[in-house]
């Protein structure tokens, strides 16, 4: 009994020796983070240590070592023009105004704060973030992993469906806490089912009929809202109700992704929405105020069709052409090291092998399928050159794109455009100059 006491004492000193003293060995992925996180590498220390006292902590310091090792692509903006504009449209927020009021006022306030948002910087969330406040989200991520909503989760999807303390590019707060006050409530009170029944499916359906929404369209250069305003956002863009949406359903356990395709392949814009992950891995996609069966939000419109559909991921994706892409002009689309392609989980996809006629300019590594959007052509894909020949993979059907090139910020035609047809044929549209048609146009 004395042998097994003395062991123990020797394993709590050695423990304290191992904390206080700094001896604990960190893994190589952390090494360059902290390196980034100048003076505050000894808050992120503070985490892994904090994990490393007891081996049924073990877990958690695999998600500790998760988080700060993607923390390099992460940022907070810092913009008091920013901030300023989310004061004032929370108290346009606070008040009953109809959605063409908000409108009005909303456009009012960007009116009046526009040039200003020129004061926009970013900082790295390895520079900012506490060891209290990421301690008490990996905490509150665990507990919310008991939740039969997300019990049947493996760890790498509840690290990136569950875990992270941010969804966006959003300021750094404690949501989880702030969302059970403010915005849980209101969204219980919606549901018609009772407590002890309500499914995953009920809460996003609840979600998405958010009763004060009204979708508007920001420029893309605009920060994400806060989490104040967010919580009770009565006017914003797809992404915005999807950032809310997320943050709601992951507090509570519930696994739901953010997807997006960057451009229709047939009429202008592109689209953000949100989908639950099911046991099966199957995607089942909802946005604000769709109305429809979960699974459905893409077919709402009938002409919408995806070409590809990207998630956004919390861990860097080591394949992205963000990180491979070297010294090589790209997209914007494709700038971001979290974005995974989707599109097969989706629908049956097909490939599109081509043979360019156009070379590469300046020698360039990596071609693009792009899609028109009413005026110019998007970038929606991209794969490497390979003896003179691209692959694209995993792309949808039914679609029209042109094999291109991305060269000082534009896209130049590599071979004529393709179509793909449902079956997977790729049908080259090829002008013939020889046998030409007259029509009228009613509509332009």
């Amino acid at each position: 009994m004395l042998n097994v006491k003395y062991n123990f004492l020797c394993l709590v000193v050695f423990s304290f020796i191992l904390v206080f003293c700094g001896c604990i060995s960190y893994p190589k992925i952390l090494k360059t983070n902290f390196q980034l996180a100048g003076k505050n590498n000894s808050e992120l220390k503070k985490v892994i240590r904090h994990y490393s006292i007891h081996r049924t902590d073990s877990i958690k310091r695999k998600a500790a070592i998760f988080l700060i090792g993607n923390m390099d692509v992460h940022e907070s903006y810092v913009s008091k023009s920013w901030d300023n504009f989310q004061v004032e449209l929370e108290i346009l927020f606070s008040k009953e105004n109809r959605p063409s009021e908000l409108i009005k006022g909303f456009n009012v306030l960007y009116d009046k704060y526009a040039n200003g948002l020129q004061d926009i910087t970013y900082v790295s969330d390895l520079q900012t973030v506490s060891a209290p406040f990421l301690i008490s989200n990996i905490d509150q991520a665990f507990q919310a992993w008991k939740s039969p909503y997300s019990n049947y989760l493996n760890f790498a999807d509840f690290c990136e469906y569950i875990l992270p303390y941010r969804v966006g590019n959003e300021p750094l707060s404690d949501w989880r806490t702030e969302i059970n006050k403010h915005f849980i409530p209101d969204l219980y009170a919606r549901l018609k089912e009772r407590k002890d029944s309500i499914s995953a499916r009920n809460i996003c359906n609840a979600l998405k009929t958010y009763p004060y929404g009204t979708i508007t369209f920001f420029p893309s250069e605009v920060p994400d809202y806060n989490f104040p305003t967010l919580s009770i956002m009565r006017l914003g863009s797809c992404r915005y109700f999807s950032l809310q949406a997320a943050l709601a359903a992951r507090s509570m356990g519930i696994p739901v992704a953010l997807d997006n395709t960057p451009q229709w392949a047939t009429r202008s814009f592109g689209h953000e929405w949100n989908a639950l992950i099911t046991p099966n891995n199957k995607p089942l996609s909802f946005g604000i105020g769709d109305y429809v069966e979960l699974g459905r939000h893409i077919e709402i419109v009938p002409d919408r069709i995806p070409p590809k559909i990207y998630r956004e991921t919390f861990a860097k994706q080591h394949s992205s052409l963000a990180m491979i892409h070297g010294e090589e002009e790209v997209p914007p689309a494709f700038l971001s090291p979290c974005f995974k392609d989707v599109t097969k989980e989706y629908y049956q996809t097909t490939e599109a092998s081509v043979k360019p006629l156009i070379a590469a300019p300046a020698k360039n590594k990596f071609a693009y399928l792009s899609v028109f959007d009413n005026q110019d052509w998007v970038p929606v894909a991209w794969t490497r050159i390979e003896q003179n020949r691209f692959l694209f993979q995993n792309v949808n059907k039914e679609i029209a794109c042109l094999p291109s090139y991305y060269y000082h910020n534009k896209v130049i035609p590599a071979a004529y455009p393709i179509l793909l047809l449902k079956d997977g044929t790729i049908i080259t549209l090829k002008p013939d100059l020889k046998k030409r048609e007259t029509i009228i146009l009613n509509r332009k």
